[in-house]
């Protein structure tokens, strides 16, 4: 991974990222001599805490990034130094297909802050035991629905109950909302808890936020002590054998079993219908943030594929934040332009380059690599109506 683990000393603290008059002093790492400050770029009022702020990121730790290859060390999208970085998740897979295996990381201003696997169960509320009945009886009732709304848990008629054991214990499952809600009725209760049904994790550098991934929808939830949750990923779509999700948030690898490595093998040698490769989820991009009163903001983004052998399945090769959508309905529009690349003469510039082809290109190939070719060229700002309201260049 090219980010910095949030245990390498000192990490780069949100303070440093302070443009106020009385802050100014700070932008400079005192241990490490490095100045990091930022540039509002945009800055649109929303409602209950989701305002959207747009900002370009400068750290002045470049010193070896400027005598270094573009190979080995690529800029952004920005240029050398600066960033726009956004929220993500991220895992290490450590070579395996199990998640057992993996390793995630919650990824902020580039320093990344490890996610640990948990037993604590989230407290989500609790109903009558009358519906106890309708549980049993796999019913998604309105009155189970209604009494879940009650406890500030909005489900979808289509949510879906297992009986995991009758009478004390269940499952139901939202495939619109996407999140999973354990239930289980102890004896002589006189009410049902309702439990978060996702994978549990908490921060290497802890806070009180609470994050869970639900594995079988590809989403990652993080609710901050301000009541505000961050969805990461989700959404998942699966068309002729190859996944997807809405508004481009979930990167992808590509690896038959365990392999993670090189390769171009697709098919079985005894049966060309038989496909060996199979993607998963390597990154998940924020998708959006909401608040209890339903209020929320979304990402979108824009991805290049390419395809592992000729007739293989893509791996995302990059990805660019192209949308976001205030509570408002307000957009902010990223658009971009291609980066030089000239090959005309050996010292021709070239601001990108790929480790396995004389020419970067999107042809099939075994080696999932990934750079950018693309620079931000200007930011749209429009109204709800979609009217141009400004534009940054």
């Amino acid at each position: 991974m090219d980010s910095q683990d949030i245990l390498q000393t000192p990490q780069i603290h949100p303070f440093q990222f302070d443009n106020s008059s009385d802050q100014i002093a700070k932008t400079v790492n005192l241990f490490r001599g490095d100045v990091n400050f930022k540039i509002p770029l945009v800055s649109l009022t929303g409602r209950n805490g989701l305002d959207l702020q747009v900002a370009a990121l400068y750290k002045s730790n470049i010193s070896k990034q400027a005598v270094t290859r573009n190979l080995t060390a690529p800029t952004s999208i920005l240029g050398l130094g600066w960033d726009m970085p956004v929220d993500r998740i991220e895992v290490e897979t450590n070579g395996t297909g199990t998640r057992e295996d993996n390793i995630y990381y919650f990824v902020r201003t580039g320093i990344r802050n490890r996610l640990y696997r948990n037993n604590k169960s989230w407290l989500r509320g609790e109903i009558d035991k009358s519906l106890a009945d309708d549980l049993d009886n796999q019913n998604f009732s309105k009155a189970l629905s209604a009494a879940l709304l009650t406890q500030g848990l909005r489900t979808d008629t289509s949510s879906s109950v297992t009986v995991q054991t009758a009478g004390s214990c269940w499952q139901i499952t939202d495939p619109v909302n996407e999140f999973v809600l354990r239930l289980s009725l102890a004896s002589a209760a006189s009410k049902i808890k309702v439990f978060d049904g996702g994978y549990s994790y908490e921060m290497q550098g802890y806070d009180f936020s609470r994050i869970r991934y639900y594995e079988q929808f590809e989403r990652w939830e993080i609710t901050f002590s301000n009541g505000i949750t961050s969805v990461f990923g989700g959404n998942l779509t699966v068309t002729d054998g190859v996944k997807s999700s809405r508004n481009k948030t979930i990167e992808w690898g590509v690896r038959i079993g365990n392999w993670h490595g090189p390769g171009i093998l697709t098919h079985s040698s005894s049966d060309s219908d038989k496909r060996l490769q199979t993607q998963y989820a390597k990154v998940w991009h924020f998708a959006s943030s909401y608040t209890i009163w339903n209020d929320r903001v979304t990402f979108e983004y824009e991805q290049v594929l390419q395809n592992v052998g000729a007739d293989g399945l893509p791996y995302i090769k990059a990805t660019y934040l192209s949308k976001v959508t205030g509570v408002l309905g307000r957009t902010i529009h990223f658009n971009y332009k291609e980066k030089t690349y000239d090959d005309s003469t050996p010292k021709s510039p070239r601001e990108y380059a790929d480790p396995y082809k004389a020419t970067p290109t999107n042809d099939p190939d075994a080696y999932q690599s990934k750079y950018e070719t693309r620079y931000l060229s200007d930011i749209e700002v429009n109204n709800e109506k979609g009217d141009e309201l400004f534009t940054l260049n």
